[in-house]
C-alpha cells in the first residue's frame, strides 16, 4: 500500500468517526413470495454491502446491519448482490422514512444476460415517439439493466423521466447518473448549503452508489459541477469510492458510470470500462491499462460531431466486454437490390443480392429471399447488410425480413442497371469519402464500437478487391488527403498518419493529443502549399507534409473546446478554423498568430468547410450565409435563410451562384450577389439524425454538392444518390444505396464510387 493511499484510508477513517450522527439498523432478506416484506421463513442474507453515500458495512449471517449514518447522508442504499433483484426500493430516504428498522426484499434473479444498454444526454424535455420505441426495444431483448448517464436535462427532463421513464415504466431497471445540467439552482440542505442535486434526488434518490450484476461491479457516480453547486464534495465522491472498492473481491471487473470525464487512480482493482456522455459522440478507445472509454451519443438527435443517433448495447462474456451501437430511428427499413457478380452480357450471367435491413426499435431476426420457385435464407454480413452466399439469377425475387418484435416486412429486390458491384468493407463509414490514385481506391473507415476495423483501406478501383489495410488507433470520421506523394489520415485520438499510397506502409505519425481523452479530432486535414493542418484549439499544429516536421503550434488556445467536423482551409494566407458551440478562427497560416475571431451565435453553430472565391471567404453558419475578408474577418453579407445549415456541406460556386446543403430542407442554391434563394430540392426524411440536434422528419444532407457537367450530384441521409441540374435542381435521376450517405461521392471518368454509413462501398455508372 503506497502511502498516499494509506493517508486517504486514515482519512476517510476519521471523517467516518467524527461526522456520523446515529446508527440505522435494518435487515436485508430473500423476499421469496415477492410480496415486499419479510415472512417467517424468509432468511436474511449474509454480506450484502449497505451504503450512506459515506459509511459502508456488510450484513451479518442474519442478514442484519447496523450502519452509522454521516451527517450529510440523505440515504441507505442496498448495493444490489449478484444474482439477485430487489423487491422493495433499493434505498431508503433517511429525511423521510421513519419505520424502523430499515429492511429490504431480495429475490434471486434466474435472468441475467451479461447486457445492458446505455444512453446519455437524451435531454428530452416532452414524451416523443422515441421513448415509446424503445421501451418497445426493451420487450425484445433481455437485459440487466439500462445506464443513463446524464443530461436528463433541466426541471422539465427530470421530472419526464422521473415520472414516466422510470423502472416501473419500462419494466427494466432504469441506472441514472447525475449530469452538469441536472444540477438545478434554488435549492439548499438543511444546513442551508447550496443544494443543486436536490431535484434529481427527488426523483432518481442517491446520486452515488454501487450495485453488482453478471459478476461485475458497477460504480454510479455524479458530476462534479455544473449549471448549480452541489453539496458534496470531490473528496466526498472520492472518499466513498474507495471505501466501496475496498469491499469488492480482488479480481471483480468494475465498471464506472459518469456524465463526463473525471480523474481515478485504482490501479490495484479490476477496472474494465469508464462509461459516460457528455460529450454528444460515440467514442470507443483502450488505454495502456486495458480501461476502455466509451460515449454514446443519444437516439434522438446526432451528436456534435455529427455522430449517428443511437444507444449502445454492452455484453459481458466469457471475462470479455464488448459492445456494439444499435441506430435509431431507421425504421423498419428494407432496401435490396441485384449486384452482378459476372459481365451482364455473358451468356448465363450471374448476380447476388445484397439487402439492407434495419430497425432502430426491434432487431433483424431473419432474412430470406423469396422468388417464384424457391426461397433460401441470406446471410449477415453487418449489422446492416445481408447478402447471398451463392449466385442466383436476376428474377422477381422478393425480401421476406422477420423482426425480435415479431413483425414481418416484404420489399421487391431492385435492378438498378448503373450498378458495377458493390463491396462490403471492414468497418462503417462516416464523413470520409472515397480518394483515387491511379489505379487505387482509398477509404477511411469507423469503427465506434470496439475500434478494431478503423483505419483506411485501398482497393482495386476496376474490380474492388482489397489491397491493403492500414489500423489505426480510433474511428477515421473525415476526409482523408493525398498531398506531396503521400496519403494522410488523422483519427479521433487526434493522430496523423502519413502512408505510402501505394503499399499502405507508415512513413511518419504524429500524436497531436497530450494526454487526456478530449477533445476527439472530426475534422479532416488542411493542406496548402506543403503544409498540413491538423488539431484542435490548443493541440492545432502545422506540420511539414513531407516529414511531419512541426511548423508551429496554436499558443493562443483559440478554436478550440468542442469537438468539430469543418475541415480547415486556406485562402489568402489565413488558415479558417471552427470549433462548434465556441465560433469560427482565422489564424496566420505561415505563424499560427490569431487575426480573428467570431463567437456570435450564428458561429458558434457552424459546421461547413468554407470555400474562398475571387478573394473572399464564404461559408454557413447556423442559418446564416456568410461573404467575408478572410484576412481581417469582416463581413460584406450576412443573410439569414429559411433553412438551417448544421451540417459539413461545403458551399460550392459556380457561374454566380453558390450550393450547398442543409440539416432540415435538402439541397439549396443562391444567388452570389445577394444571397437570394434560387431553387430548393428537397429529400426523403433523414433515416438517422446525425446534425446536431437535428430530429425528426429533417431531410438532411451530410456531403458537399458535386460538380458533373451542367448537374450537381450528392448523397444524403435518406440513402438515396440523387443527380439534378445546377441551374434549376431539377430531377435527372436517383440512386438507392440504402443507408445514409454522409460523404462526398467520387466521380472518375464514367465511373462513380459512393460510401454508405454501413460500410458499403458501391461502384455504378455515372450516366444512367
Amino acid at each position: 500500500m503506497n502511502s498516499t493511499m494509506f493517508k486517504s484510508i486514515i482519512s476517510l477513517v476519521i471523517l467516518t468517526i467524527s461526522s456520523f450522527i446515529y446508527a440505522q439498523e435494518g435487515r436485508i432478506y430473500e423476499d421469496l413470495n415477492l410480496n415486499g416484506q419479510q415472512d417467517q421463513r424468509e432468511k436474511g442474507i449474509a454480506n450484502v454491502v449497505v451504503s450512506d453515500g459515506f459509511s459502508i458495512c456488510k450484513t451479518d449471517e442474519q442478514g442484519r446491519f447496523s450502519l452509522k449514518l454521516h451527517e450529510k447522508a440523505r440515504f441507505v442504499t442496498v448495493y444490489t448482490p449478484s444474482g439477485y433483484r430487489h423487491t422493495t426500493p433499493y434505498y431508503i430516504d433517511v429525511r423521510t422514512h421513519r419505520e424502523q428498522p430499515f429492511n429490504f426484499g431480495l429475490n434471486r434473479d434466474t435472468r441475467s444476460t451479461g447486457t445492458f444498454l446505455h444512453l446519455s444526454d437524451i435531454e428530452e424535455r416532452s414524451y416523443l415517439d422515441w421513448i415509446d420505441d424503445f421501451k418497445d426495444y426493451l420487450t425484445t431483448r433481455k437485459v440487466d439493466f439500462v445506464a443513463i448517464t446524464g443530461d436528463i436535462c433541466y426541471e422539465a427532463g427530470l421530472r419526464l423521466n422521473g415520472t414516466q421513464f422510470n423502472t416501473d415504466q419500462t419494466g427494466t431497471r432504469m441506472v441514472y447518473t447525475l449530469g452538469n445540467h441536472d444540477l438545478i439552482k434554488g435549492y439548499v440542505d438543511a444546513q442551508g448549503r447550496p443544494y443543486g442535486e436536490k431535484l434529481y434526488e427527488d426523483f432518481f434518490g442517491p446520486c452515488w452508489y454501487a450495485f453488482n450484476a453478471h459478476g461485475i461491479h458497477y460504480l454510479v457516480t455524479p458530476m462534479l459541477s455544473g449549471d448549480a453547486t452541489p453539496s458534496y464534495s470531490r473528496e466526498d465522491l472520492y472518499q466513498w469510492m474507495q471505501a466501496d472498492l475496498a469491499t469488492v473481491p480482488q479480481g471483480t471487473p468494475i465498471i464506472i458510470f459518469n456524465h463526463g470525464l473525471m480523474d481515478f487512480d485504482f490501479p490495484e482493482h479490476n477496472i474494465v470500462a469508464y462509461i459516460y456522455g457528455h460529450n454528444h459522440i460515440n467514442y470507443h478507445y483502450t488505454d495502456e491499462r486495458g480501461i476502455q472509454y466509451l460515449c454514446t451519443m443519444a437516439p434522438n438527435k446526432g451528436g456534435n460531431d455529427h455522430s449517428p443517433s443511437c444507444w449502445r448495447e454492452f455484453s459481458y462474456q466469457d471475462h470479455q466486454l464488448t459492445n456494439r451501437l444499435h441506430y435509431y430511428p431507421i425504421p423498419k427499413h428494407l432496401a435490396a437490390q441485384v449486384i452482378p457478380t459476372t459481365d451482364s452480357n455473358a451468356t448465363n450471367p450471374c448476380y447476388e443480392i445484397a439487402a439492407i435491413v434495419y430497425d432502430g426499435k426491434s432487431d433483424v431476426q431473419r432474412v430470406e429471399l423469396i422468388g417464384d420457385s424457391e426461397s433460401f435464407e441470406l446471410k449477415p454480413l453487418t449489422e446492416f447488410c445481408w447478402s447471398t452466399d451463392r449466385p442466383v439469377p436476376a428474377d422477381n425475387y422478393r425480401i421476406r425480413a422477420t423482426f425480435s418484435d415479431g413483425e414481418v416486412r416484404y420489399e421487391h429486390v431492385k435492378t438498378q442497371p448503373a450498378t458495377c458491384w458493390k463491396k462490403q468493407l471492414p468497418g462503417n463509414g462516416a464523413m470520409g469519402g472515397p480518394l483515387i490514385l491511379n489505379d487505387l481506391l482509398y477509404a477511411p473507415l469507423v469503427d465506434d464500437q470496439m475500434s478494431q476495423h478503423c483505419g483506411v483501406i485501398a482497393l482495386d478501383k476496376t474490380t474492388g478487391e482489397e489491397r491493403w489495410f492500414f489500423h489505426t488507433s480510433g474511428s477515421v470520421r473525415n476526409e482523408l488527403l493525398l498531398a506531396e506523394g503521400l496519403l494522410f489520415a488523422a483519427d479521433l485520438n487526434a493522430r496523423i498518419y502519413a502512408l505510402d499510397p501505394q503499399s499502405g506502409k507508415l512513413v511518419w505519425e504524429h500524436q497531436l493529443r497530450e494526454g487526456g481523452l478530449y477533445p476527439t479530432y472530426t475534422q479532416g486535414i488542411g493542406y496548402h502549399d506543403g503544409i498540413v493542418y491538423v488539431g484542435q484549439g490548443a493541440q492545432l499544429t502545422a506540420l511539414s507534409a513531407q516529414d511531419g516536421k512541426k511548423l508551429w503550434k496554436n499558443t493562443t488556445n483559440k478554436g478550440g473546446g468542442i469537438t468539430d467536423v469543418s475541415t480547415y482551409a486556406v485562402g489568402d494566407g489565413v488558415l479558417v478554423a471552427n470549433a462548434y458551440w465556441v465560433g469560427r478562427y482565422g489564424f496566420d497560416a505561415q505563424t499560427g498568430e490569431l487575426l480573428w475571431e467570431k463567437r456570435d451565435a450564428e458561429n458558434r453553430y457552424s459546421s461547413g468547410r468554407p470555400i474562398f472565391y475571387n478573394g473572399k471567404c464564404y461559408y454557413t453558419a447556423y442559418q446564416t450565409l456568410i461573404e467575408m475578408d478572410p484576412r481581417t474577418g469582416t463581413e460584406s453579407k450576412r443573410v439569414k435563410q429559411p433553412h438551417i445549415f448544421n451540417t459539413r456541406s461545403c458551399t460550392l460556386i459556380a457561374d454566380d451562384v453558390l450550393v450547398v446543403g442543409t440539416s432540415n430542407h435538402g439541397m439549396t442554391a443562391y444567388r452570389l450577389d445577394d444571397f437570394s434563394q434560387l431553387w430548393n430540392t428537397t429529400t426523403m426524411p433523414a433515416l438517422i439524425y446525425t446534425s446536431p440536434y437535428t430530429k425528426s422528419y429533417e431531410m438532411s444532407i451530410e456531403g458537399d454538392p458535386i460538380p458533373y457537367e451542367d448537374k450537381i450530384i450528392f448523397g444524403a441521409n435518406d440513402g438515396y444518390l440523387y443527380c439534378i441540374t445546377r441551374d434549376k435542381g431539377a430531377y435527372v435521376w436517383r440512386y438507392e444505396v440504402g443507408l445514409p450517405i454522409l460523404s462526398n461521392p467520387v466521380i472518375d471518368g464514367e465511373f462513380l464510387y459512393v460510401l454508405d454509413l454501413g460500410g458499403g462501398l458501391t461502384k455504378l455508372r455515372v450516366n444512367q
